[in-house]
């Protein structure tokens, strides 16, 4: 709880740290997703190929 509540004072205080954050963090988490997912993307690849 105690977490939360400070990183949302972070929030209030410093917005643009938010935007840097996630600038840094959406990225990161779809190339993390990405790789947890490649079997079936890459299925889904070669079956649209052959």
């Amino acid at each position: 709880m105690g977490v939360r509540a400070s990183l949302y004072n972070n929030v209030q205080k410093n917005p643009g740290y938010l935007v840097v954050f996630l600038q840094y963090f959406i990225p990161a988490a779809l190339i993390v997703y990405t790789m947890l997912e490649r079997i079936a993307l890459l299925t889904f690849v070669l079956a649209g190929v052959l």
